[in-house]
């Protein structure tokens, strides 16, 4: 009889400190999700400077980027070069696109990515690479491009820089 009332409490005592340990780890994987979308948002940020910082610091790629916007790449070699700079943002993009459906990136940061991207993607020869190059990107991203693409024909573009 004695022993039935130790073996209850020892139950007891172990369920409790089963209990204890399932919460700790809930706090544990909560602190975890936060210190990963934190560590994403971080990337995606370092990432937009990088590439914000690259067009300052290379005025080859700069001047490239406004000769496509102006609709005057004059060879072969300036629209690939021009290409591989779109595929390179998208590829970018995409992986922005996956973090965000992934739930590591918010929201209201998501959607503040994709209103600056459809001013880039209403250039007429970055949607025209887009078409080229869209089979070789996941079916989720080339949705949402061929959405932002659709939405931003609606927007006017100011070409009064390149007269």
């Amino acid at each position: 009889m004695e022993s039935d009332k130790i073996n209850r409490w020892l139950t007891l005592g172990a369920n409790i400190g089963v209990l204890a340990g399932l919460l700790l780890l809930v706090f544990e994987l909560q602190q975890s999700r936060e210190m990963m979308e934190a560590q994403t948002r971080h990337e995606v940020s370092q990432g937009i400077v990088d590439q914000l910082g690259e067009l300052a610091s290379n005025v080859e790629l700069a001047d490239l980027q406004f000769r496509a916007i102006c609709g005057k790449l004059d060879s072969a070699l300036d629209a690939r070069r021009f290409r591989s700079f779109v595929n390179s943002r998208l590829r970018y993009w995409e992986d922005t696109h996956y973090q965000y459906r992934r739930g590591l990136y918010a929201e209201s940061e998501f959607l503040a990515q994709t209103q600056a991207w459809r001013s880039f993607l209403q250039v007429s020869a970055v949607s025209e690479n887009w078409e080229l190059m869209k089979g070789g990107f996941a079916p989720e991203f080339i949705e949402l491009i061929d959405a932002l693409i659709t939405d931003s024909r609606d927007l006017q573009f100011d070409l009064g820089q390149c007269q």
